[in-house]
């Protein structure tokens, strides 16, 4: 199940842009 989130979110920040991945990165640590 994890993975398959982690999946979907990966995939999202790379359409989205690194500005995505940096929000993502402060929720998930």
């Amino acid at each position: 199940m994890k993975q398959f989130l982690m999946l979907v979110f990966f995939t999202v920040f790379l359409t989205n842009g690194q500005a995505q991945i940096s929000k993502a990165s402060d929720l998930f640590i």
